[in-house]
């Protein structure tokens, strides 16, 4: 079994950040957590509960909007909690979204 935690901000690891909009950000992002969740023998239907971290409310139907696209073929979507209005520390200014998911991968999967 392998049950884990990632936090995950748009862009390829070591360079920097996406820019873009929040839409934009979302999804690269999304993506990027997917590849974590690939390498550790998963897929996107492993992914139990999400916590979006946006940097000003009013991104929130960009950011539903890459959310939706991009469970668009999961049999649910993960839980999610959304949190706006946030300053993401330590992250480039141009970073408006920042997103924590858990996934469960069952033994044998």
């Amino acid at each position: 079994q392998c049950a884990g935690q990632t936090g995950n901000i748009p862009g390829e690891p070591g360079e920097p950040v996406i820019k873009g909009g929040a839409r934009y950000q979302t999804s690269r992002a999304l993506q990027n957590i997917e590849a974590i969740v690939v390498e550790a023998g998963g897929t996107k239907r492993n992914i139990t509960r999400m916590v979006i971290y946006a940097q000003s409310m009013s991104d929130k139907p960009e950011i539903d909007a890459a959310y939706k696209t991009f469970f668009s073929d999961a049999e649910k979507m993960p839980a999610r909690t959304f949190i706006g209005d946030v300053t993401i520390p330590n992250i480039d200014e141009d970073t408006v979204i920042e997103i924590q998911a858990d996934a469960y991968i069952p033994k044998g999967q």
